[in-house]
């Protein structure tokens, strides 16, 4: 029985090679910030399956090392002298956004602080980021700077500048970024969003849809109420819908493959302009990944996709695995592509599945009705194999969790999706004004409804599962447990379906 399971695990990660070395990069990188004794159960299950295949043992092991040396040596754990330090130091700006708190709106900098010199030492390799305000002149992003002020440490490998008043910032290497430009080109679209939309509730939610950026404290509270903050940022819902608005259109123009590369293209331009946060690189190196398996004819599976998406975003920025973004983004696409199927066929039980022959003996009526019920058992089967993957996480981080998110969750999606389908032609027609208003007009009516089903959620629903017993101890052997499991359901899933290919 043992042999066979190792056997399923080793066949499993041998179709899916990417992932392995992803996941091993990224436990390395978990054992070099934070060692954790559970650490050695999932590199034990990891590792154990495949010894006797040398070359995924070895890829494994490679990748593990890997993982640790990159935070070692890249992102030495530092500890300022004092809570406060004063010093100069240089610092390298590499995303500028708009950030608000409870009591006002800033500019965040976010980059590394190359060196910070004080009169006691030098500090070296710091993330970094920098508030200012949003009024007045600023300094642009595309050079390296020298900064007097003051240096706070958040946490072993997070740090916050703040720089003295008045001080200029003296201008030291010019570098070729694309910073600025991306800052700019989603100040530009905010701001026709805005004008084309009357109500600024429902402008800051489009704006927000299409540039992923937002800084109105109540929208993000009344989604985070209800479990929805995921909707209010890019990830790989945005990327797949616009993916295939792309592909409806090009398909009328073009060949399968030049449709393909033209969607690659259009994509390709968007992520530029998004920029490169963990859950909008995952997407797109996904996306990325099968539309460009198509191109040569070597189709990608989702797996490896994700696995891809986690080895470059390691490989870029290893502090990401510290970021909830990052957790969030890889665990609900790892849920969806590996507990979807087991939930989906619990769920079969209840809403049974029809072969194509009794749907074509179907009444009309009963037809409709089916393809409604089949839609509920998708929608149910995903936000059930999401939820059962994070809620653990979400508890141990916040200590509750929402239930209205599980009703919420099965619909309001559909709604974002609408509202994405109005708001891309809408921008792109934006050379034809009529029909660019006429649909903002009609965007706005749908969304501003939308938005107050967030607004006014039913106040005796509104109950929150709250717990503080959830360890790291306990999510890690639970988040392990539950997806070895879902790994030995997708080789079964598969043996059964080689075994009887009419099914």
């Amino acid at each position: 029985m043992f042999v066979n399971i190792c056997q399923a695990y080793c066949t499993f990660w041998q179709k899916h090679p990417a992932l392995l070395i992803g996941i091993s990069l990224l436990m390395g990188s978990a054992c070099c910030l934070s060692f954790q004794l559970y650490y050695l159960v999932v590199l034990a299950a990891l590792i154990l399956p495949i010894t006797k295949n040398l070359k995924l043992f070895c890829l494994a092991i490679i990748a593990i090392l890997i993982g640790f040396a990159s935070i070692l040596f890249r992102y030495p754990e530092v500890t300022l002298a004092s809570e406060k330090v004063s010093g100069i130091g240089r610092f390298k700006p590499q995303s500028i956004k708009m950030a608000s708190s409870p009591f006002y709106r800033s500019l965040l900098y976010q980059g590394t602080l190359i060196d910070f010199q004080t009169k006691e030492q030098t500090y070296h390799n710091l993330p970094c980021s920098i508030y200012l305000p949003i009024y007045g002149k600023r300094p642009t992003c595309n050079a390296i700077y020298e900064i007097e002020g003051h240096l706070q440490q958040k946490s072993p490998r997070f740090f916050v500048l703040k720089p003295i008043k008045k001080k200029t910032w003296k201008r030291k290497a010019p570098f070729l970024s694309l910073i600025e430009w991306r800052f700019s080109a989603k100040q530009l679209v905010s701001k026709y969003i805005h004008k084309q939309v009357s109500n600024r509730t429902t402008a800051v939610f489009l704006s927000a849809l299409v540039t992923g950026q937002i800084d109105e404290r109540l929208l993000t509270m009344q989604f985070g109420k209800l479990g929805l903050q995921h909707l209010l940022v890019i990830s790989g819902f945005h990327f797949a819908l616009l993916a295939y608005l792309l592909r409806s259109v090009f398909n009328c123009l073009f060949p399968y493959k030049i449709t393909a590369l033209m969607t690659l293209l259009c994509l390709s331009f968007y992520y530029v302009f998004l920029g490169d946060s963990p859950s909008i690189q995952r997407a797109y190196i996904a996306i990325a990944a099968l539309l460009m398996g198509e191109l040569i004819g070597y189709p990608s599976s989702g797996l490896n996709a994700i696995g891809l998406g986690l080895i470059v975003e390691l490989c870029v920025l290893p502090l990401s695995i510290l970021e909830l973004g990052f957790q969030l983004t890889f665990l609900c696409t790892l849920a969806i592509l590996l507990l979807y199927q087991p939930t989906e066929q619990l769920l079969s039980y209840f809403l049974p599945k029809r072969t194509e022959k009794e749907r074509k003996e179907m009444p009309v009526i009963d037809k409709y009705a089916y393809n409604i019920l089949h839609l509920l058992r998708s929608s149910f089967s995903v936000n059930i194999a999401v939820h059962i993957a994070t809620v653990p996480l979400l508890l141990y981080l916040f200590h509750q969790f929402p239930l209205l998110s599980i009703a919420y969750n099965l619909f309001f999606p559909y709604c974002v999706a609408l509202s994405c389908i109005l708001l891309f032609p809408g921008l792109i027609l934006y050379f034809i004004p009529k029909a660019c208003s006429f649909i903002f007009k009609l965007n706005e009516l749908f969304s501003t409804a939308i938005l107050h089903i967030t607004s006014y959620p039913p106040l005796k629903l509104q109950f929150s599962l709250r717990t503080d017993v959830i360890t790291p101890t306990i999510l890690g052997l639970y988040l392990t447990v539950l997806f070895l499991g879902a790994i030995a359901f997708h080789e079964k899933a598969s043996l059964q379906k080689a075994s009887n290919p009419i099914f």
